[in-house]
């Protein structure tokens, strides 16, 4: 991991939501990354990142994804 653009890199494959796998919340950062990881044949060891705070955002980079945690307000 390493942080870019003001997000955490995250490599490949990986999916990003709010909650746990009991309760899922919002996927941020899945359904169209999901369906190239399984046409790619990437899907083994799939990663999950979960627990993010409301408000987090997850953005698509070469590799992996982006993980932008909410910036606090002033």
């Amino acid at each position: 991991m390493a942080a870019e653009e003001g997000g955490r890199f995250v490599a490949d494959p990986v999916i990003c939501v709010t909650g746990t796998l009991a309760d899922p919340g919002a996927v941020l950062y899945g359904e169209d990354h999901l369906r190239r990881v399984l046409t790619t044949g990437q899907a083994e060891e799939l990663g999950l990142i979960e627990h993010l705070p409301p408000g987090t955002r997850c953005t698509p980079a070469v590799g992996g994804v982006l993980i932008h945690p909410p910036q606090p307000t002033a």
